[in-house]
């Protein structure tokens, strides 16, 4: 069996590889080509250092990860983690250095895609601090539940921190994801968008 257990450091260039076997797609569409790793790995460990206890993985049974979830209890400490912590800074010197591998336009779509999410993020009835910020299964082991597996995880850290509302976007096409959601007690909200098209908001309401 295939368990959920709390993410480490050392775990995040295979969260990396996964998230981009995962969205190959989403960030082909963003920055042309697929950047170079040093740019995903930043920005996922920036995500952890900030909120380490929110970080949660599968492995197979030879280490390797096959499942993750960031769920900040905070997500508002991530954007302040960001920038006080130094992060920001070193991005934008990695980036004028062609650390990533991408120009300037793929910085202005990322730019806007987060504006649209901030103006959804700060509309009162849909604004909560703890976030399902990202999920993937590798495709090697999906239908065996581990993408369940992983959200009872968050939940269960969310209780812990007493989160009252839980928030989580999703591609309104993804069903399987959109079914395992609304069975964990997520009902939708609105949409907000992206370059891309919609995402779907999802809340959850935790018991008190």
């Amino acid at each position: 069996m295939l368990e959920c257990t709390r993410a480490v450091q050392r775990d995040i260039p295979g969260i990396g590889k996964l998230f981009l076997e995962s969205f190959a797609d989403s960030v082909i569409h963003t920055c042309g080509k697929i950047p170079h790793f040093a740019a995903i790995e930043d920005l996922f460990n920036c995500v952890y250092t900030a909120e380490p206890e929110g970080a949660f993985v599968v492995r197979d049974a030879g280490g390797q990860i096959v499942g993750y979830v960031f769920a900040p209890a905070r997500i508002s400490y991530i954007w302040r983690h960001a920038v006080l912590g130094g992060h920001l800074c070193r991005w934008l010197w990695r980036w004028l250095k062609g650390d990533y591998g991408f120009g300037l336009h793929p910085v202005k779509i990322m730019f806007f895609n987060k504006m649209e999410f901030f103006r959804s993020a700060f509309t009162p009835h849909k604004a909560a601090e703890a976030r399902i910020l990202s999920i993937a299964v590798s495709p090697t082991v999906r239908g065996q539940g581990l993408g369940t597996k992983l959200m009872q995880c968050a939940l269960a850290y969310f209780r812990e921190q007493k989160a009252p509302l839980i928030r989580l976007e999703v591609r309104p096409d993804n069903v399987p994801a959109k079914r395992i959601y609304e069975k964990l007690g997520f009902i939708a909200a609105g949409l907000t968008k992206d370059s891309q098209g919609d995402w779907l908001i999802m809340l959850k309401e935790m018991e008190r």
